[in-house]
């Protein structure tokens, strides 16, 4: 799958999960990262907090179990901003010195209406 996405088998591992996923952000660049945290009281509210602090607004998180051993868990985080700019670049170095890693999967330019099944 990696030689088949040109990319780390780390990273084709996360795209194949999220395969099944879809996010819902509307008339917004959105962006979607991957990242772990320590296994430590306040460690998400951590991760999470220099997005409040800069304003920018989360649309997804969701913790999944890793493989790493047990109760460690990876955090998927959809936000509605380019990483390139200011402030979610900010908002995204300050979360990666609080995370074990952290890795962007895209951005993408959200759509302009909700498209409801048939």
């Amino acid at each position: 799958m990696a030689a088949l996405l040109s990319c780390s088998p780390r990273t084709a591992r996360v795209t194949a999960s999220l395969a099944s996923k879809v996010a819902f952000c509307v008339g917004y660049n959105c962006t979607s990262v991957v990242y772990a945290a320590a296994n430590v009281p306040g460690a998400l509210t951590r991760t999470l907090q220099p997005f409040a602090t800069a304003g920018v607004q989360l649309t997804k998180i969701e913790s999944r179990p890793s493989r790493a051993g047990p109760w460690d868990y990876v955090f998927y985080l959809d936000f509605e901003a380019d990483p390139q700019t200011s402030p979610a670049r900010e908002a995204l170095a300050l979360m990666a010195t609080c995370c074990e890693w952290v890795q962007p999967l895209g951005t993408y330019r959200a759509a302009t209406t909700v498209l409801e099944p048939d």
